[in-house]
């Protein structure tokens, strides 16, 4: 008979985002990004419990939102690893109690007929199953809806009504501590985040993780005391066209750090941990990237770190100026020129010392 885990159900706090959201890119096809489940946490009323193991563990994770218009409560998001039952059951029920205490009518969850342990785990509690058409890539849809017998048409002021359970301690972090190192998988969603609230070209989730792996490129995180992401820098390397295959630059395509940790110096510490990375990269010759014009902080950071600027036209979503960013990191090698041009260059040498012996057999 297996051991019964145990685990106590939490409200959870800002340090668990990244992890359920790396649960949940594992768990599911639809993949998303820290924002989506900080908005749960951020707003009032919107349940959203982890079941959390004595060695501080996710077991599982729900997320719901209220419709208060339409008396509804829908579970957006039910995760739970290999002991299921007994943490979706528990993960489940708080729900129910939530809308049993606040008053609605229904509460429902849209699955894939894939996902049967779910499905199965909601009929034992009550819920009623229908299918409901098709995901676009084919496969059934099916609505679980479970109905609260005393539930309400009319409910009270969404703002009056608090769905109370303990909630993690958020644990602040030090503030001026943080240290360098090189990004995970783990740290991509936080990376996501940062990126798509600063910047105005949007990324997904790929456009990070392909940049982990790459061979010569460098990719750093600043992590705070309590281990979260406070920002990031990310380099993919490139080659001289026409050259040879060998990387022999960093494209140095995004910089980001986190509204709380500004003033830190954590933008410069990355910059300079980048250029510190660039030089022990065997035949990386310079870095370069752009840089529009209104990011003043990030101009006067490039030009104290030692990048020249100059203006290279202007950004199409804006007609702001763009300016590129360039440093050198060792002198440019020849061996590239030397690998395209060396028979042309080796016959016309061929040719001058012949000519040489020719006029020195005539004087002779």
């Amino acid at each position: 008979m297996a051991e019964a885990i145990k685990y106590s159900l939490y409200q959870p706090n800002r340090v668990m985002i990244g992890r359920i959201v790396n649960l949940h890119n594992k768990m599911f096809k639809s993949q998303q990004n820290y924002q989506y489940y900080a908005n749960f946490l951020n707003k009032k009323n919107h349940p959203f419990y982890i079941a959390l193991s004595e060695r501080d563990k996710i077991l599982g994770f729900v997320a719901a939102r209220p419709d208060w218009k339409a008396s509804k409560m829908t579970m957006a998001s039910l995760g739970v690893g290999s002991r299921g039952k007994p943490i979706a059951n528990a993960l489940i029920k708080r729900v129910i109690s939530d809308v049993k205490r606040g008053g609605f009518k229904t509460l429902t969850m849209t699955v894939r007929a894939s996902s049967k342990d779910t499905i199965k785990y909601c009929e034992g509690l009550g819920f009623d199953a229908v299918i409901a058409g098709e995901y676009k890539d084919g496969e059934e849809k099916i609505i679980l809806t479970w109905t609260n017998p005393d539930g309400k048409d009319t409910l009270r002021d969404p703002f009056k009504q608090i769905f109370k359970i303990r909630k993690l301690p958020e644990k602040q972090p030090e503030k001026g501590v943080f240290k360098l190192r090189k990004a995970t998988s783990k740290d991509i969603s936080a990376i996501l985040s940062m990126h798509n609230e600063f910047l105005q070209k949007k990324r997904d989730y790929s456009y990070f993780s392909t940049k982990l792996n790459l061979q010569y490129g460098v990719f750093l995180v600043a992590e705070d005391s309590e281990g979260q992401v406070a920002g990031y820098i990310v380099c993919r390397p490139e080659t001289k066209p026409k050259l040879d295959r060998k990387p022999r630059i960093l494209n140095f395509i995004s910089l980001g750090v986190g509204n709380e940790y500004r003033k830190w110096g954590i933008g410069q510490a990355l910059v300079e941990g980048m250029i510190q990375e660039a030089r022990k990269i065997p035949n990386i010759e310079y870095i370069y990237g752009h840089v529009r014009e209104s990011n003043v902080g990030a101009i006067r950071l490039y030009k104290r770190t030692g990048f020249k600027l100059k203006k290279v036209g202007r950004y199409k979503d804006s007609n702001e100026i763009k300016y590129e960013l360039f440093k050198r990191i060792r002198p440019p090698s020849i061996e590239p020129y030397w690998n395209k041009y060396k028979e042309p260059i080796l016959w016309t040498g061929f040719g001058l010392t012949l000519h040489e012996i020719v006029h020195a057999l005539r004087d002779y």
